[in-house]
């Protein structure tokens, strides 16, 4: 499993309903997926975001990092969704990341917090009411801006590692389970490792290590011997500006493949694992106003990967669902806290799909709430929803796709004549060539009774009237 290093922003306690509409090649735009959001205020200069359950309630709560004004926050979920602010606990100078294990092999999750400006993590312990003790400080290299909380060396007891732009690779502190930390062990990365992920890349049950290098426009690749010792980074090149990365299989083929945002080339790159801790290019997409922040995480419960990227400059996260194939959708955009800088995925709500959290650098955090996807009945054709299939229908998709300020649809999987999971002209022909030409084929099911959609499309509906 991999470990990632890991709407304009509204004011706390204003919901706001935020139907994601992405524009789809040659057609108009169309609903994917939906959230709810809130906009919570944390403290001065936020950066990195961390979920766990912090008071056993079995509710997948947060914390951030508050780089300006040298503490972390802690918000607590009401089991519903809906957080408050619990606590803010000072650390060290700089906090720039924050991990989240049960280091003292207790049952509680406990925080580890890089300060990166007087090179100390805050190892900070949990009572499991959701308070926290500092136990100890630990020196590390200086400017550590990435850290994680895993087992590198199988012996059942959670590991520290940490990436420094200072000294150009990663630290690795191996843990006694009870609480402690051997001093560290370092092994080269790359120019400005600026993010790490931790993750069995070839399959051989250790976990390896993959980080992205700001300044050399490269990801490094140092894979585990199973007792805590990395190998030589083996480096492969991405675009400009390399700064997030994230672990997921995003191909099906078992194997972990791994996304880069990427801020000085606008993009998030995929590259492909083969399974033996080797990558090959496989895409890139735009992800405009410099992307920041990126997660893997499956929203849409379709069993694929989807990617969401942050953007800094637009205060946006962009979302792309996957295909399962390594490749990925339109995109989709949605206003989120003042400059986003990390993504954590959680499913808060416990109704099984997957909800985000941004942390922004100005200070607020945004908590997206996964509207789902229940099934909507609908009729195929019936793009006014007038519950007749019609010339009223080719009339309303062709203005929804070229007339400025047209009437859309209701209802996306209905205005989907064809069932090709798109919503183009080819939609309005087809349509055309049914109701007016002699043998030509009706469109799929369902029609002409109402029904739920027999495919799985990226398209959502929102309801007719004209279905009940």
């Amino acid at each position: 499993m991999a470990e990632a290093m890991r709407c304009r922003a509204f004011p706390a306690g204003i919901w706001l309903l935020a139907v994601v509409l992405v524009s789809l090649s040659g057609g108009r735009a169309a609903a994917q997926v939906g959230f709810d959001s809130v906009t919570h205020q944390a403290g001065s200069g936020t950066g990195w975001v961390a979920t766990g359950d912090f008071d056993s309630d079995g509710a997948r709560d947060f914390v951030v990092c508050n780089e300006d004004s040298d503490d972390v926050s802690v918000f607590l979920n009401d089991t519903a969704g809906g957080f408050s602010l619990t606590s803010t606990i000072p650390v060290g100078v700089g906090p720039r990341c924050v991990a989240v294990a049960d280091v003292d092999n207790d049952g509680i999750l406990d925080l580890a917090v890089a300060n990166g400006y007087d090179n100390t993590v805050s190892l900070l312990v949990g009572d499991g009411v959701a308070g926290f003790e500092l136990q100890q400080i630990i020196p590390i290299d200086f400017l550590s801006v990435a850290i994680a909380l895993a087992d590198l060396n199988n012996d059942g007891e959670v590991d520290l590692i940490a990436s420094s732009i200072a000294s150009v690779g990663v630290s690795v502190l191996l843990g006694d389970g009870a609480g402690g930390f051997g001093l560290p062990e370092f092994y080269d990365g790359g120019e400005w490792p600026h993010a790490l992920a931790v993750g069995d890349l070839n399959g051989d049950g250790a976990l390896d290590v993959v980080t992205a290098n700001g300044f050399d426009f490269m990801f490094s690749v140092l894979l585990g011997d199973g007792s805590g010792g990395l190998s030589a980074p083996a480096q492969y090149s991405t675009l400009t500006g390399p700064v997030a990365i994230a672990l997921g299989d995003l191909n099906g083929d078992a194997a972990l493949d791994v996304a880069i945002a990427n801020v000085g080339s606008n993009s998030v790159t995929v590259q492909v694992g083969d399974g033996t801790g080797d990558f090959t290019p496989q895409s890139s997409f735009v992800s405009e106003f410099l992307p920041r922040a990126v997660a893997l995480c499956d929203l849409d419960n379709d069993g694929s990967l989807d990617a969401i990227s942050g953007n800094y400059n637009s205060d946006e996260v962009m979302v792309r669902l996957g295909s399962g194939t390594g490749y990925f959708g339109s995109p989709a955009t949605f206003p989120v806290a003042e400059l986003p800088w990390s993504i954590g995925t959680a499913d808060f709500t416990g109704d099984g799909y997957n909800d985000l959290v941004v942390a922004g650098a100005a200070g607020e955090v945004t908590v997206l709430i996964n509207e789902g996807a229940d099934p909507v009945a609908f009729r195929r054709g019936d793009a006014s929803g007038d519950g007749v299939v019609d010339i009223n229908d080719v009339f309303v998709g062709i203005s929804a796709l070229f007339v400025a300020g047209a009437a859309v649809a209701s209802c996306d999987d209905a205005s989907d004549v064809n069932d090709d999971g798109r919503i183009d002209i080819a939609d309005s022909a087809y349509l055309a060539s049914w109701l007016y030409t002699l043998g030509a084929p009706p469109p799929p099911t369902p029609y002409v009774s109402c029904g739920a959609d027999p495919t799985s499309d990226a398209l959502r509906c929102d309801g007719l009237v004209s279905c009940p």
